[in-house]
């Protein structure tokens, strides 16, 4: 998931316009990425952006059924947003962010057994600095 200014000019309103952008990866090395749903908004709220994960969700649930939705394994991000972070953790794992963090944390002290984490499927958030 990618927010930049850089691609829409701006026009009519003060407010800065952002496009929003979620891919995923080419199937083998060097595949460039597929576009998955994008929009643009000057509105930059968390409402907004999870509002966006939700339909997303909401139109492959009508394409491919209930049954066969496809939770992301993992959401890369760069940290000049930290509501995406936020709409992440809410649209996907259902977890306030400290919950995550906790999670986190759970995980890399060895504190979570295999069968906690299979139960409890969360997407990882990679934040790219």
């Amino acid at each position: 998931m990618d927010a930049t200014g850089s691609v829409v000019r701006q026009c009519y309103s003060d407010k800065r316009l952002l496009y929003y952008d979620v891919s995923c990866r080419g199937h083998r090395a060097g595949e460039q990425n597929i576009p998955v749903a994008a929009f643009v908004s000057n509105a930059h709220s968390l409402s907004v952006i999870v509002n966006f994960f939700q339909r997303l969700v909401e139109a492959e649930n009508s394409l491919f059924g209930l049954k066969n939705l496809c939770h992301p394994c993992i959401f890369k991000v760069d940290f000049s947003m930290a509501v995406i972070i936020i709409a992440i953790n809410m649209s996907f794992n259902c977890m306030k962010l400290d919950e995550y963090i906790q999670f986190c944390w759970g995980l890399l002290n060895g504190e979570l057994t295999l069968q906690t984490i299979e139960k409890h499927f969360v997407t990882v958030i990679r934040v790219c600095v």
